[in-house]
């Protein structure tokens, strides 16, 4: 992981509801900081995988997720990609 990632393990709910989350996250995170007429845009894109098979090791499922958010960042950032 870089020094601007990080990761989110949401367990207990369904893939419905984590990607409502994730959209719900991408949206809060959005913010345009100014200051001495200087603006920047502040976003995220996210990498996200649902699992249901346990006998995967962090580093396959590191790998997984790692892979959708550079696809999401190639797609213009701000968005999220979900690995199956």
């Amino acid at each position: 992981m870089g020094g601007d990632e990080f990761i989110i393990f949401l367990a207990g709910t369904d893939n419905v509801e984590n990607e409502k989350r994730i959209a719900k996250l991408l949206e809060d995170v959005r913010y345009t900081y100014c200051e001495n007429n200087i603006c920047m845009d502040i976003h995220c894109s996210a990498g996200v995988m649902f699992v249901n098979n346990t006998n995967m090791t962090f580093e396959n499922l590191y790998q997984r997720v790692d892979s959708a958010l550079y696809e999401a960042k190639k797609d213009g950032r701000n968005t999220y990609k979900i690995s199956y």
